[in-house]
């Protein structure tokens, strides 16, 4: 998050560790419409976060990914979004940062 300022709304997702990219890549490839793969695989954190925000927001998450560990994750099924089916993972140490993130 390296670009000036923007209102356009902001899209935070989770690095994936080496193992995990390459396996839900692999699926994405295998089972994503072509037409509308041009994301790798990602792990969306929050979805629409202001935009008019962003140096507050690059800020905080700089301290708090100096203070984090990796977050252990289960895929525990399968979640229809409409138009497309992603996992669902879990995990209590994610759901934690999620909701202190959200409080900020």
């Amino acid at each position: 998050m390296t670009s000036p300022e923007t209102t356009a709304p902001l899209i935070l997702t989770l690095a994936l560790d080496d193992a995990a990219a390459a396996f839900f890549n692999e699926r994405r490839q295998l089972y994503f419409p072509k037409e509308r793969n041009y994301l790798a695989a990602h792990l969306t954190l929050f979805h629409h976060l202001p935009g008019t925000e962003q140096a507050g927001i690059t800020a905080q998450l700089r301290q708090y990914c100096q203070a984090c560990k990796p977050l252990p994750l289960q895929v525990s099924g399968l979640q229809f979004l409409g138009q497309g089916v992603a996992y669902r993972l879990e995990s209590a140490a994610l759901e934690a940062l999620h909701r202190e993130l959200q409080a900020q």
